[in-house]
């Protein structure tokens, strides 16, 4: 719990470091933000990390500003490839009026050739609500990913929410 930035789970690659066939199984993951925070995140896999597992873990996110569940962004010159979310339960839930956007799965930024397979996934915001969001830029696509068998609920309090989202140089996935 805190007020800052808030992570459940953090795997970070580098350009020159990678961080690659980690293993999350099995866990009960729960990020409480309290106050104005940067962001939650349940758990998140960041730039130069590929062929790891995330598989059937429990991860709940509560917020009071931009949650995500599960996030992989890679960035220029940096992959995050090859990756397996898989049968995971995710819910995010804003808990204030102030909440701006709710991520159940949040691919950006040079995410490519990942599968998110028979996950559940819920998310409560108060403005916006997505349950997989694929965003890439002009020169970090998010490309070639396979979404499948997903149970994707998004109960929103605000005008706009959306079960599959892809923007920006989100090309070849495979819904």
């Amino acid at each position: 719990n805190g007020s800052t930035t808030n992570y459940g789970i953090n795997v970070i690659g580098a350009v020159t470091a990678d961080s690659n066939s980690t293993l999350i199984d099995s866990n009960n993951i729960t990020v409480v933000g309290t106050g104005v925070p940067a962001s939650n995140i349940g758990i998140w896999i960041d730039s130069n990390t590929s062929n790891n597992n995330i598989t059937n873990n429990n991860v709940s996110v509560y917020g009071t500003s931009n949650s995500q569940g599960i996030e992989f962004r890679g960035a220029a010159g940096t992959l995050c490839n090859t990756n397996l979310i898989s049968s995971n339960n995710i819910l995010v839930n804003a808990s204030a009026a102030a909440s701006v956007t709710d991520y159940g799965i949040y691919f950006t930024a040079n995410t490519i050739s990942n599968i998110i397979l028979s996950n559940n996934i819920t998310t409560v915001g108060n403005t916006t609500g997505y349950g997989i969001y694929l965003v890439g830029a002009a020169t970090t696509p998010v490309n070639n990913n396979i979404i499948s068998l997903n149970n994707i609920t998004t109960i929103g309090r605000g005008p706009s929410n959306y079960g599959i989202w892809l923007t920006l140089n989100a090309n070849s996935n495979n819904i």
